[in-house]
């Protein structure tokens, strides 16, 4: 999931929330900081420490395209064996 600067920190936490409610858990959410977020999308995040098992900040769209692509592909590589 990717995390603007933007982003209203209200959505955020609506999509985090929503992920802890479900019923099938996931193995891990990936959180991927596109920018500098400001101190309340910031909060949101902590709140949601538990959840939230890879944290990672991208100083580029680009560059979080490309890594998200990276973790695809290693989620594919994993699923072939």
């Amino acid at each position: 999931m990717s995390v603007y600067a933007r982003e209203k920190p209200e959505y955020l936490d609506l999509s985090l929330s929503s992920v802890e409610s479900q019923t099938l858990k996931p193995v891990e959410i990936v959180l991927v900081e596109d920018g500098p977020l400001g101190g309340a999308l910031e909060d949101v995040v902590a709140n949601h420490v538990g959840l939230i098992l890879s944290y990672t900040r991208s100083s580029s769209c680009q560059k979080t395209l490309a890594w998200g692509e990276h973790c695809l592909s290693v989620l594919a590589d994993a699923l072939k064996t």
